[in-house]
C-alpha cells in the first residue's frame, strides 16, 4: 500500500454581504472525497472500500444579527442610476425591534464621498416584511452629523423633521415624497422576527456627478455601520483600455494599460455590459 502524504485546501463558502445567498445558521454543509487509482474504477465508492469518506460541517453564526449593504455595480457611466442593496439578519430565536437608518452620501461626508452637486433619492423599495416596518426620511441637514445609533423607534413620533413615507403593501415600492430640499436620511422603524431578514433596495441619481467622483452610502442600526462604494466613469470619451484582469471595470495597479489601442462600441447591453 502507498502512502499519500495529506492533501489540504481551502475555499469560500456562502456570499459574505449578501443574505439571500449566503449560509445560514445551523445550515449542514457536507463534505465529501472519491480516491481511485489509474486503472478503471471496479469498486463502488462506499465508506466500507476505503474509496469514500465525508463530514458535515455545521454552520454555527453566534452574533445574534447579520448586517449588511452591497453596491450593484461598483462602476456606472456619467448619468447613469446607482443601485444598493441593504439586508438585516436576525440569526437569533426572539425577535428584536430595530431603526435601520441610510445615509445619503454628500461631497466631503467624512466617509469618502467626492461628488459634484446632490445625490437624489430615485427609487426604494422594501423587499421583505413591508408589514412589519415604517419608512421616514428627513431634509434637516443637521442629521447628517449623527448616527444610527443615536436614534430609537420614538424619536420618528416625536421630531417633527422625520416624515412617514407610504409604502404600498402590495409592492413595497415606497412613494417619495416631493420636496424642495434634498433628503438627508431615510430609517425604517419596526420588529425584525426570529431567523428573517429586512431586505430594501435604494437608487441614486447624480445628476451633476462627473468621471473619477465616488460616493459612500452609508447604511447604519445602532452601533453598526455598513458603508459600500460606487465610482463614476465615462470610459467612452476617456478612450482608456487595459487589461482588466479581476473584470471590475477599475484599472487596478498591475493592470496595463493599452496605448493605441481603439476601441469601438457597437452595443451596450441593459446590465451595463
Amino acid at each position: 500500500m502507498t502512502q499519500f502524504e495529506p492533501i489540504y485546501y481551502s475555499c469560500l463558502i456562502g456570499t459574505p454581504g449578501n443574505e439571500e445567498t449566503d449560509v445560514k445558521n445551523q445550515d449542514q454543509l457536507l463534505n465529501s472525497v472519491k480516491i481511485w487509482s489509474d486503472d478503471e474504477q471496479k469498486r463502488d465508492f462506499v465508506a466500507a472500500n476505503g474509496n469514500y469518506a465525508e463530514q458535515s460541517i455545521i454552520i454555527s453564526k453566534n452574533r445574534g444579527v447579520s448586517f449588511s449593504q452591497t453596491s450593484d455595480q461598483k462602476i456606472v457611466e456619467v448619468g447613469e442610476e446607482m443601485g444598493f442593496t441593504i439586508h438585516h439578519g436576525n440569526n437569533s430565536i426572539n425577535s428584536m425591534d430595530v431603526v435601520d437608518i441610510d445615509f445619503l452620501p454628500h461631497n466631503e461626508d467624512g466617509r469618502g464621498t467626492q461628488i459634484t452637486g446632490q445625490v437624489v433619492v430615485s427609487e426604494l423599495t422594501v423587499q421583505s416584511l413591508v408589514d412589519n416596518f415604517k419608512l421616514y426620511y428627513t431634509t434637516d441637514t443637521s442629521k447628517r452629523n449623527t448616527s444610527a445609533g443615536d436614534y430609537q423607534a420614538s424619536n420618528f413620533t416625536t421630531d417633527s423633521s422625520w416624515t412617514e413615507m407610504t409604502v404600498d403593501k402590495e409592492t413595497g415600492a415606497v412613494e417619495l415624497p416631493n420636496v424642495t430640499h434634498v433628503i438627508v436620511a431615510v430609517a425604517a422603524v419596526g420588529t425584525l422576527p426570529a431567523s428573517e431578514t429586512l431586505k430594501m433596495h435604494i437608487t441614486f441619481d447624480v445628476p451633476d456627478g462627473k468621471p473619477g467622483e465616488y460616493l459612500v452610502n452609508s447604511f447604519g442600526s445602532g452601533d453598526m455601520e455598513s458603508n459600500a462604494r460606487t465610482y463614476i466613469v465615462n470610459r467612452l470619451l476617456e478612450g482608456v483600455v487595459w487589461l482588466d484582469a479581476d473584470k471590475d471595470g477599475l484599472r487596478d495597479d498591475g493592470e496595463t494599460l493599452l496605448n493605441g489601442v481603439k476601441v469601438t462600441l457597437l452595443k451596450k447591453g441593459g446590465d451595463g455590459t
